[in-house]
């Protein structure tokens, strides 16, 4: 039996599948982790405590199900949150706590730097897109402006994944899905470091990491790492890549035509395209999963997160999310003119600012915790039509397909596609670690492209959400207030940002 093992490092949980080569499951595993805000704006993860420990944790946890034995696994697969800076000594491992992706915001005025100081002409030329909390090269600044002794010690500046592939096999590897958002680092024109900027802004040149797709091989498991997790020494490990690019795999999502959505703590958007798109003023681009294929991410900062802080915020202590649906589902369409801006976290598209804020609009003395519970649902859900508009400005009509935690409750789908006025498809039964597996399946040969495709839509078991035509008037109308609060409103939350 050829077995697959698939590892998911998210923001707040790491997750493990094991998979034949019929796509049936073979075994499961997770751990709860969290987050560390040591203040507003940053987030930060302990990579040694939270990845590496993670990880050991579900391997250990899978191998003793016995569901498998150790020397049938052909391939390991693994993403990570993404992109995060995580600063490494020569032997690659951690010198202080991992910068996360864009929900950290820490580095807005080494942004404002470098979309001043390069000009909007050549940072749209060499890296495709402006500098956002989503690019990691600003958070490298910030090392270095903030915690220089922190910056001249790193040997390098690691991605999740990097961290985890160098772990495994020692090697110094970055995939080419991640490695744009290390500009104005990393150039997307030419798919090179960029030296010059490098020595211009840090003074030195970092360990350059290898340049590999998503499902190569990195490299084999190294002997000693092995041992302890107890699998076939030399296993070959893919380079992997994001969470999302995992998640849009495990769900059948990396198709023409289509936007894949990743339902979690933030959302991710990826939109794969056969055109070759180096540049977007809105999105993300880079390369796609293999040779010939491109792909425009985007992503909102706050999903389930804004539905932790408004239970831990508005509900008794202990509230169930199932508890939290349930008051939601009690409120109309329109949560009697409450609208919520998701920006609690700055935006990170179509709404590219870091200094963003949210905001409860429209509260008065009749509303209540059920329109409070629906609101935030909504809130996020013109987000995310406001990011499919902006994705067929770009690419025409696009279909949507979901996966990840946020689509358990069927309920909040249903708002989602009634604001989208938009058919969705959602896989329910399927995750990142699953995507993974298939990656590795991929990578070691025991899959081609097309069957792992095939065993995805297996798997995931797709249900169709159609929209609700009787909410339309009313969405359509407060979709239109959603829009101008934000314009109406920024300046006034900038000024807020800089007194506090």
């Amino acid at each position: 039996m050829d077995v697959l093992i698939g590892v998911d490092i998210g923001t707040h949980s790491v997750k493990a599948a094991a998979l034949d080569a019929s796509g049936n499951r073979l075994g499961e595993a997770s751990c709860r982790h969290g987050i560390e805000i040591p203040r507003a704006g940053c987030c930060e993860q302990d990579a040694k405590k939270v990845w590496w420990d993670g990880f050991v944790q579900v391997i250990s946890e899978l191998l003793n199900q016995k569901h498998f034995q150790a020397k049938d696994v052909r391939g390991l697969g693994i993403s990570t949150l993404s992109p995060c800076v995580l600063p490494v000594d020569l032997q690659g491992d951690p010198i202080r706590k991992a910068i996360l992706y864009g929900v950290d915001v820490r580095a807005a005025k080494q942004i404002e730097r470098f979309n001043r100081e390069l000009g909007g002409e050549l940072v749209f030329e060499r890296y495709g897109q402006p500098m956002s909390s989503q690019t990691a090269g600003p958070k490298i600044l910030w090392l270095k402006e903030h915690e220089p002794d922190i910056f001249d010690q790193a040997y390098t500046f690691l991605p999740a994944t990097s961290y985890m592939v160098h772990k495994l096999t020692g090697r110094w590897t970055i995939d080419q899905y991640v490695a744009p958002s290390y500009a104005p680092f990393f150039r997307i024109d030419t798919m090179e470091w960029d030296d010059e900027m490098q020595k211009r802004y840090l003074g030195r040149v970092p360990e350059q990491m290898e340049l590999l797709w998503p499902c190569e091989t990195a490299g084999g498991l190294l002997p000693d790492i092995a041992e302890l997790l107890g699998l076939p020494a030399g296993l070959p490990v893919t380079a992997g890549s994001a969470d999302a690019l995992a998640e849009a795999v495990s769900g059948a999502g990396i198709r023409a035509g289509y936007v894949f959505i990743m339902y979690g703590s933030s959302i991710i958007f990826i939109a794969t395209t056969k055109k070759k798109i180096t540049r977007s003023e809105t999105f993300w681009p880079s390369p796609g999963m293999v040779e010939g294929e491109w792909a425009l991410a985007g992503g909102m900062s706050t999903a389930g997160s804004l539905i932790d802080w408004a239970m831990e915020t508005f509900y008794p202590k202990g509230t169930t999310y199932t508890e939290f649906f349930s008051l939601a589902r009690q409120a109309p369409a329109g949560s009697h003119g409450l609208i919520v801006l998701p920006y609690l976290s700055g935006e990170r598209t179509p709404v590219s600012d870091p200094k963003a804020k949210g905001m409860l609009f429209g509260l008065t003395l009749h509303h209540t915790r059920m329109d409070i519970a629906r609101a935030v649902l909504e809130g996020v859900a013109y987000g995310i039509r406001h990011n499919i508009e902006a994705y067929e400005e770009c690419l025409g009509t696009v279909r949507l397909i979901g996966a990840g935690g946020g689509v358990t409750d069927p309920f909040w789908v249903q708002i989602i596609s009634d604001v989208c006025q938009k058919e969705h498809e959602i896989m329910r039964k399927t995750n990142a670690a699953v995507g993974d597996a298939l990656m590795a399946g991929m990578s070691c040969g025991v899959l081609k492209r097309e069957e792992a495709q095939r065993l995805a839509k297996k798997i995931g078991s797709p249900d169709l959400i159609c929209p609700n035509a009787d909410n339309r008037k009313v969405y359509e109308n407060y979709y239109r207030i959603y829009r101008q609060l934000y314009e109406q409103t920024k300046e006034s939350a900038h000024r807020l940002g800089e007194e506090g």
